[in-house]
């Protein structure tokens, strides 16, 4: 699958589109399709490295976004997969 990574802390401009494996679902997630994602000021100062939070790399930012629930894990009781 496709996805937008940070590798390292810089711009939006430097964020990479990569290959990476389909994920699976663990205990307590679920596996969104993301339709559409936002990328705001909270992301631009995570992928500069200069917000409190600075997760390891590669990451994928976007606290908000919009998409299809796929998949879930065990214990997962909120959300259902689409049958459409």
């Amino acid at each position: 699958m496709k996805a937008i990574l940070c590798t390292h802390f810089g711009t939006p401009d430097e964020l990479e589109l990569a290959d990476i494996p389909q994920p699976v679902a663990g205990p307590g997630e679920a596996i969104v399709r993301v339709k559409a994602a936002a990328l705001n000021f909270f992301d631009t100062l995570i992928i500069a490295g200069k917000y409190q939070y600075k997760p390891p790399f590669p990451f994928s930012p976007a606290a908000e976004f919009s998409g299809i629930v796929e998949s879930i894990g065990a214990g997962v009781t909120r959300f259902l997969r689409a049958t459409a």
